[in-house]
This record gives C-alpha cells, sequence and structure tokens, in this order.
C-alpha cells in the first residue's frame, strides 16, 4: 500500500516561473532537480524554502545559526518526522544552494522578474 502524500503547494505564477527556471537552469548543468520533494507525507515548495532561508538571512546564516528546525517550522511538518531540520537542509543544498544556482535565481529570477524577494 502506498502513502498518500499531501500537496500543500500553492501554484502560483510565482511559484511556477521560480520552478520553470530552476528545471531550466538544472538542465543546462546537467543536474537533477527534485521540484516537488516530499518529507513527512507532504511535498515540499522550493520556491517557499528558498524565501524563507533568505530571509532568515541565507544558507549560511540559517547553517551557522542552526536556524533549520525553524525553517521547517513553516511548513508545517508531523512531530514524528523528527529529522525535518536535517532533510529540509539537504533538500536545500542539493536543489538551491549551490553558488551559480543560487546567484543565477537571486540576481536574475528575483530581481529581474520581482518575484517578491527583497534582495
Amino acid at each position: 500500500m502506498s502513502k498518500v502524500v499531501i500537496d500543500t503547494i500553492e501554484r502560483t505564477k510565482e511559484y511556477n516561473n521560480f520552478i520553470e527556471q530552476l528545471k531550466a537552469f538544472h538542465a543546462r548543468k546537467g543536474t537533477t532537480l527534485l521540484s516537488e520533494p516530499v518529507l513527512g507525507g507532504k511535498k515540499i515548495d522550493l520556491h517557499k524554502l528558498f524565501k524563507d532561508v533568505i530571509a532568515a538571512g541565507g544558507f549560511e546564516q540559517v547553517t551557522k545559526k542552526r536556524s533549520w528546525k525553524q525553517i521547517g517550522d513553516g511548513f508545517d511538518l508531523p512531530a514524528t518526522c523528527t529529522n525535518s531540520a536535517y532533510i529540509l537542509k539537504g533538500l536545500y543544498i542539493r536543489n538551491l544552494v549551490n553558488k551559480h544556482i543560487y546567484t543565477y535565481i537571486y540576481i536574475y529570477i528575483c530581481i529581474y522578474t520581482k518575484c517578491g524577494i527583497h534582495c
């Protein structure tokens, strides 16, 4: 029997643009994107993850301050998902942290398409 996956991602125009640009970037680099990873039975919104990490000071600050659990709190994950901070950090590293990907998203998507992140 397969587990039910809860989809709470709001597929707004902003979200769709972010994911399409991220997919295109990964395709050009020959890397694999997990565009809708699942954690604790819920699909994780990479756009929200990206915005939350940026709002908290960026990957380096979140890691330095050990704030990944606080980032995870915004995803309303079940209490049984005790390793959510570790998994979210891993998802961020795999899909978003690469300096080239980070720079591309931050500058080209956020500034030039005004996706709502105040840089």
